[in-house]
């Protein structure tokens, strides 16, 4: 975006209308003893020449994605985003709207948005979905809120294989709210849900929340602990990190998920020091008025001709704060336009087809190096080791090859990594961390 300052008469104009005499009239509010009270420190101008110059010589200092071997995720995936995205997404009449609050002006946004709930849902097999949430850390905390007011509970299970900083945003929130917090630990073999747990105080909590693939990557078998929560009248409530997984593993409106949360980051959204994002929430119908956010609809205007509006709007914004579902439901929807069109772009087979590459790609890897657990994986997992994890992820990044280092939040798997891919991973690059990483590799024996 281009630099364009205000002129001197840009401000004598601004000044005259203010009835003041100068700048520091805008701030005689602030008191002098936190004020600067002298000149800023910076040097004579430059010519537009130098400036770039200098710029360019600052810029190469960055590191960048290009000079490493990508295999890290863990919740922010590295895809290929496609030039024509970027094209559409900079119209004006998306890049500048916020939020259309007034539907009869905001005919398009809204269809898009309308677009992206349709999306969500036969995505996840689900009835209905919100046009986007924040992230997918306060969406899953969002979720939980909704499972403790549907059965009137305030404890909720939720698995120590969800994603790290999911489980932290979810205790703050359960926290202020007084909500019991269970933690379910994972099977030390497949790394899988220990189902004796989840039987285990599944009476009496309003819900599992669960990640699916889980943050190691392994594929959970909700069917296997479904109808156990939903006899005793608990929720269901998938969370979905890796969206592409849904192009190949059973949906969750197909293993009676009551309510899905997430983050769709994977599609057409950058990495960008992990930010912004759009987070997703969808449930069954019959949960529809306890979902946070705004819904938008199809109907017909005056006229006969078809119309979008919001046709329910739980944020406080719009109502009593008492009667509000959330008070911090906020929407990402330039986000969540971004990835309608980039999933319009990819089309269904375009999104089978990359799923298919992530798995191939990270099947190589495994079939050579091994996954510390025995559940079946998507497009990640963690590889068993002979060494501590931080040193292998140091001995690793000498080399321009980044992996995660999971002992940061699970100490009891420091002695593995977990490696992703996705397909912007070329096969070469696989064999060449698979050279790289073999010596630190700890084989099993049975």
């Amino acid at each position: 975006m281009d630099y364009i300052p205000h002129t001197k008469e840009d401000i004598r104009y601004m000044l005259d209308v203010l009835g003041l005499d100068s700048i520091d009239e805008l701030f005689e509010d602030i008191p002098n003893s936190i004020k600067l009270n002298r000149e800023l420190d910076i040097p004579d101008g430059i010519t537009e020449v130098e400036l770039t110059r200098n710029l360019r010589d600052i810029a190469s200092l960055n590191l960048i994605a290009s000079k490493f071997l990508w295999f890290l995720g863990g919740g922010c995936y590295r895809h290929f985003i496609p030039q024509a995205l970027n094209e559409v997404i900079r119209r004006e009449e998306f890049y500048t709207s916020y939020t259309p609050y007034q539907a009869e002006l905001s005919q398009g946004t809204l269809q898009a948005l309308f677009e992206f709930q349709t999306l969500i849902c036969d995505l996840l097999g689900m009835d209905v979905a919100n046009d986007s949430m924040y992230d997918g850390a306060t969406a899953s905390a969002e979720a939980m809120f909704m499972a403790c007011d549907i059965t009137k509970r305030d404890r909720i299970l939720v698995a120590r294989s969800l994603h790290p900083e999911y489980r932290i945003t979810i205790e703050t929130y359960a926290k202020a709210k007084g909500i019991e917090v269970i933690e379910v630990p994972f099977d030390k073999s497949s790394g899988m849900l220990d189902i004796d747990v989840v039987n285990k105080f599944a009476d009496r909590s309003s819900g599992l929340i669960f990640q699916n693939p889980n943050f190691f990557g392994v594929i959970e078998d909700p069917e296997s602990f479904e109808s156990m929560l939903h006899n005793v009248e608990a929720l269901v409530i998938p969370v979905i990190v890796e969206p592409f997984s849904l192009a190949l593993i059973k949906p969750p409106g197909e293993y009676k998920a009551d309510i899905v949360c997430g983050d769709l980051q994977s599609f057409g959204l950058g990495m960008r020091y992990g930010g912004p994002s759009a987070g997703f929430l969808s449930t069954k119908i019959e949960y529809i008025r306890r979902l946070p956010g705004r819904i938008v609809g199809l109907t017909n205007d005056a006229e006969g001709k078809l119309a979008y509006a919001f046709v329910l709007q739980t944020r406080e914004q719009h109502i009593r704060r008492a009667s509000a579902t959330s008070n911090i439901c906020s929407n990402e929807a330039l986000c969540a336009i971004k990835i309608v069109i980039y999933l319009s772009l990819l089309g269904e087979e375009g999104l089978k087809d990359i799923a298919l590459t992530c798995y191939k790609l990270a099947d190589i890897a495994r079939k050579k190096l091994g996954s510390y657990f025995t559940g079946f994986s998507f497009n990640e997992f963690l590889v068993p080791l002979n060494k501590n994890s931080s040193e292998v992820r140091d001995i690793l990044r000498k080399k321009n090859i980044l992996v995660l280092d999971p002992s940061r939040w699970y100490p009891e798997l420091d002695n593995t990594i977990l490696v992703t891919f996705t397909e912007m991973n070329r096969e070469e690059e696989i064999y060449r961390l698979i050279e790289e990483i073999e010596p630190y590799v700890r084989r099993f024996s049975f």
